[in-house]
């Protein structure tokens, strides 16, 4: 059921009264927008291979990679900002919240890092949903063994 752009503006701005009292705003998110992130300044400071020597400080396994610039996971992460990831831990030690690098097979990508806001078991086992902090559609389920790494630490 598709709705005008005149109802929905009607809902939301109803459902704002309402929420107004409690200290709240509703605001219909139909696509990711560009929105304003940290500016990248310690990777220019210290440069790429001392930030990549901190990390393997914290395990030989763990590792760097930057971001592109999907804006799926704004303003948290952007281009020019760098992650420091870990292998993936046992999935039960795997939690809602966690910001996870992952194959993603819905389309074959190769490489995306979105946030885990559900966890479950099907027939197949264990699985997380994950969508990007920035987006309103969800990635589908991903295993365990699609699970790259875990986001540790953002370097800006």
């Amino acid at each position: 059921m598709e709705l005008s752009k005149s109802y929905v503006e009607f809902l939301v701005k109803h459902l704002n009264s309402i929420l107004y009292k409690q200290g709240k705003k509703l605001k219909i998110v139909t696509e990711d927008e560009e929105l304003p992130s940290q500016k990248p300044r310690t990777l220019h400071q210290f440069g790429y291979n001392k930030i990549r020597a901190f990390a393997k400080a914290f395990g030989e396994d763990w590792f760097v990679k930057g971001f592109t610039d999907t804006n799926s996971m704004e303003p948290s992460v952007d281009q020019g900002h760098i992650g420091i990831f870990s292998p993936p831990p046992k999935q039960e030690d795997l939690q809602v919240g966690d910001v996870i690098l992952f194959y993603r097979r819905l389309d074959n990508a190769p490489t995306v890092m979105h946030r885990i806001f559900e966890i479950g078991e099907d027939d197949i086992g264990w699985y997380c949903i994950t969508i990007g902090d920035n987006l309103v559609k969800n990635d589908g389920k991903t295993r365990y063994k699609d699970i790259i790494g875990l986001l540790r630490i953002v370097v800006y």
